[in-house]
């Protein structure tokens, strides 16, 4: 008899367990009314979610269908339905919401702070593919002049350029020859570069500048410097950036002394031009 009354007890608190999780599912489900719809951020299409409309004609989106819709930063209220975390658009500040009924879209209106940013980089970025020789190899360029006056007295000139490189090691020479200074030895040097770090190093005969507005001058020696023409991507100077919003979906596009060089959509909200 009281084995019976135990089993008795045990079911029927498990049923009563049962009623209260199904009550339970009952009124959430009955506090929410769950439907697919379109969003539509700033008339810009995000695509297709489920969100729920309550009692009060709120809506509330999945917290992360908002992230894939572009708004972040929301601060709105949180709430667990069905063991996901959705956000009530009523308690977003900077949002406003619509419902189209007839094309089943949710049209939401929102100012450029909740929105993800916009970055374009227009900096040149160095080719990945670009390959730079290290094998063996020797050259001679050289070049002829020749010139005459009216006595037909004709006078030649020969300029010559004589390179060896053996990995990132290059030997250098140049010589001229003339009927007025003869033979003339001019610049010979021993450079080993690196690209990756755009450091040269020089034994011999090397130009010697202090910058741009100042003076050249031709020494002889040992020179160690920073070679940033090993890389013709790099920047030696700041660029122009520039900063903005836009409410709607919109292009841009970039000219550089009247030329046309890129042109982009922007999505609505804040956005940076960099480089």
């Amino acid at each position: 008899m009281a084995r019976t009354y135990h089993t008795a007890a045990v079911l029927t608190a498990l049923l009563l367990f049962f009623a209260i999780f199904v009550c339970g599912s009952c009124r959430e489900a009955a506090a929410y009314e769950s439907s697919i719809v379109s969003i539509r951020v700033n008339t810009e299409n995000k695509g297709d979610f489920i969100v729920y409309l309550d009692r009060d004609g709120d809506f509330w989106v999945k917290e992360d269908h908002l992230s894939t819709a572009g708004i972040i930063n929301h601060g709105g209220v949180k709430q667990r339905i069905n063991s996901e975390t959705f956000v009530s658009l009523k308690s977003i500040k900077g949002l406003k919401f619509s419902l189209d009924e007839q094309n089943h879209a949710l049209d939401i209106e929102a100012s450029p702070q909740l929105l993800r940013l916009n970055a374009l980089d227009f900096s040149r970025r160095r080719d990945r593919t670009a390959v730079y020789q290290e094998d063996k190899s020797a050259f001679l360029n050289y070049g002829i002049s020749l010139s005459g006056d009216k006595e037909n007295d004709i006078r030649h000139g020969l300029t010559t350029e004589l390179g060896a490189r053996i990995g990132k090691t290059l030997f250098l020479s140049n010589f001229t020859q003339s009927p007025s200074s003869g033979f003339l030895r001019h610049m010979s040097n021993l450079s080993y570069e690196n690209p990756e770090n755009l450091l040269s190093l020089v034994a011999g005969d090397a130009y010697a500048s202090s910058g741009a507005s100042g003076s050249t001058v031709n020494m002889g020696g040992l020179s160690f410097f920073k070679n940033y023409d090993l890389n013709p991507y790099y920047a030696k100077q700041p660029s122009l950036d520039y900063k903005g919003y836009v409410t709607l979906p919109s292009d841009v596009e970039i000219y550089l002394n009247d030329v046309l060089i890129r042109q982009e959509k922007l999505s609505p909200g804040r956005f940076e031009l960099n480089s």
